[in-house]
């Protein structure tokens, strides 16, 4: 969980999100995910473990608040959170871990 974000982003959920049920796909999640980090970060590290937990769906016209943090075990682990609109309420939990080139 989330519980003290250095970081949020706002993201409106369009029709090109969605699977065949209308809901939003789980590449799309990984992709706002990915998008979060900037350029250098691959350019320096690369993604070694990935884990994302889905707790509810999101659909056309609702926005999602990302949220992350750096976790505190290390500075190449993060946490990410997204919160459907008002709601408060999570509909994924992600965590990414980069390890540095040799």
């Amino acid at each position: 969980m989330v519980d003290d974000p250095e970081h949020s982003s706002e993201i409106a959920v369009n029709y090109s999100d969605l699977d065949i049920n209308k809901h939003v796909t789980a590449g799309k999640y990984i992709e706002w995910i990915q998008n979060s980090f900037e350029t250098r970060m691959y350019e320096k590290s690369n993604i070694s473990e990935f884990q994302m937990n889905f707790l509810s769906e999101t659909y056309s016209g609702e926005n999602i608040t990302m949220h992350w943090m750096t976790g505190k075990e290390s500075g190449d682990n993060y946490y990410f959170e997204g919160i459907k609109g008002s709601y408060d309420h999570p509909v994924i939990r992600a965590y990414v871990k980069f390890d540095q080139y040799q």
